[in-house]
């Protein structure tokens, strides 16, 4: 078994430095390397390598982020050892059998125990007397732990480490994965293969559970903006139905605004009339003078007093029907007392000027109250130019630069509104002033 197991010590003291089996100097100087500079431990590095049609097995025990004998730091020490066409199965045993030789015959000779070296070179006795005691510990109580390689091993993918405790190499999927792998790292820090399991299964749970808690509050938000498109869908049916209603509001405030409109005076009602009844009473005339000067009372002259009365009674149920007609169509403010001013009168005898302001909002809303037939002259500054007059609740009476319009909203607390579209330098522009009718 002597035969099958090369071994060397190397380092960095002073820069890199070996002592050992020459078939092993290549291999050591990739130990010294910047991946081992996070390893806080001593731990075992295994590699598999071909070399001349031989599997070779690399073991070297590894103690990492040392300094030099000087000071400067990001050094190491190593024991290797190569087989060829043997593996060890059990990496336990072999970290301990390291361990035990490092701390026996390198530590506080070699390293300090701070893994800082003592020494600028390795003594060439002191690392034969190292060789050979593991050379010795190797044949007399550890030859049974490295087994015969029985098959030919496909080449490792190279691209991965595995990493184990130390205790965990004895698992089956230890060999498989180092097989496969090509290189394994083994060490105390590393959490072992149970512990990871418990943490993966530990974290699996935890993962479930975020995912049914995202799935509730999922489940929640679906919820509620289910509930906020029905509100929207009641939202809009309401606004439609309001739609509706205001535009049946609009027509029968027109039809309102057009019945008051087309209302006429008194004065201009019985003028009617009297042209209506002229022709009757022409007529009545007329049979009048026939009777007077007909003969004494025959059958003809009764035929025609009895015309006369008929064409009189039906003058007067004309005249009735006439008047109940003008009583109905006057609006509030012509059923005034009849020694009363009407509204309209009233408006003419006291026009009220009120002076529109253009400068600030496009709507304004006045809290000076107008009176149901009241008659206003609105008035702007010289400097504006009014090119079209609106009317919301008023009736125009006249219009130039001013205007002057009587209020034909009878409640108290309507509002009413006068409109003006002035030319101005950046276009045109609306203005809307509001006023509250009171009683």
């Amino acid at each position: 078994m002597n035969d099958k197991f090369q071994i060397a010590i190397s380092g960095s003291p002073k820069g890199q430095q070996f002592r050992g089996d020459e078939v092993l100097r290549k291999y050591s100087e990739t130990l010294y390397s910047e991946e081992f500079k996070n390893e806080k431990a001593e731990f075992v590095r295994c590699d598999i390598k071909e070399e001349n049609g031989k599997t070779c097995f690399y073991y070297s025990y590894i103690v990492p982020n040392t300094r030099e004998e000087e000071g400067r730091s990001g050094g190491y020490f190593a024991i290797s050892i190569r087989s060829e066409e043997a593996y060890c199965e059990d990496m336990s045993r072999l970290y301990q059998l390291f361990d035990q030789l490092y701390k026996k015959m390198v530590e506080d000779e070699l390293v300090s125990k701070q893994k800082q070296f003592l020494v600028s070179e390795f003594d060439k006795g002191k690392a034969e007397s190292i060789i050979n005691a593991l050379k010795k510990q190797l044949t007399d109580k550890f030859a049974a732990s490295f087994t015969l390689l029985e098959r030919k091993l496909s080449k490792p993918n190279g691209n991965c480490t595995l990493r184990c405790h130390v205790s965990d190499n004895g698992c089956d999927f230890f060999l498989n994965d180092f097989f496969s792998c090509g290189s394994a790292i083994l060490s105390p820090e590393i959490p072992r293969a149970d512990v990871k399991a418990k943490q993966f299964e530990s974290a699996l749970k935890d993962s479930k559970q975020e995912c049914a808690d995202k799935e509730t509050k999922l489940q929640n938000a679906q919820a509620k903006e289910k509930d906020l498109r029905s509100k929207i869908s009641e939202l809009q049916a309401t606004e439609k139905d309001l739609r509706s209603k205001i535009s049946e509001l609009e027509k029968e405030n027109d039809k309102i605004k057009g019945q008051l409109t087309a209302s006429k005076p008194m004065p201009e009602k019985v003028d009617e009339l009297i042209n209506l009844l002229k022709p009757f009473g022409s007529q009545t005339r007329t049979i009048n003078r026939q009777t007077r000067n007909t003969a004494p009372w025959n059958e003809k002259n009764i035929q025609n007093i009895l015309l006369g009365i008929v064409v009189l009674a039906i003058l007067i149920a004309g005249t009735v029907l006439l008047f109940r007609k003008c009583g109905t169509d006057k609006s509030p403010a012509e059923t005034t007392e009849p020694n009363s001013i009407t509204a309209t009168e009233q408006g003419e005898q006291q026009l009220k000027e009120i002076l529109l302001d253009t400068t600030l909002d496009t709507l304004k809303v006045h809290e000076e109250k107008l009176k149901y037939g009241e008659n206003i002259k609105f008035i702007t500054s010289d400097e504006v130019k009014v090119k079209k007059w609106g009317y919301d609740g008023f009736s125009k009476k006249s219009e130039d630069c001013t205007c002057t319009a009587e209020v034909i909203k009878p409640n108290s607390g309507d509002t009413v509104t006068i409109s003006l579209t002035t030319a101005e330098e950046t276009g045109e522009k609306k203005y809307k002033h509001q006023f509250i009718v009171e009683e």
